[in-house]
């Protein structure tokens, strides 16, 4: 998908992190655009892939269509 994403620390205040737009999962930070980009784009592939939502299918599983 080819938008970059940050090693940072753990310890930083989430709420500094929230005010300046950046999404934190642990240790790993992503600007709040970038983010919900990537999530409308993969929502998208998502739809196109699967039109029936009532499906299940493990991670792997979805990997396997990229």
């Amino acid at each position: 998908m080819g938008i970059g994403h940050y090693i940072g620390s753990s310890n930083v205040d989430a709420d500094e992190l929230f005010n300046l737009r950046i999404n934190r999962i642990y240790n790993v930070y992503l600007l709040e655009d970038n983010y919900a980009t990537t999530e409308k784009d993969l929502l998208e592939k998502i739809e196109a892939i699967f039109p029936n939502k009532d499906i299940m299918i493990t991670p792997s599983e979805f990997l396997q269509f990229f």
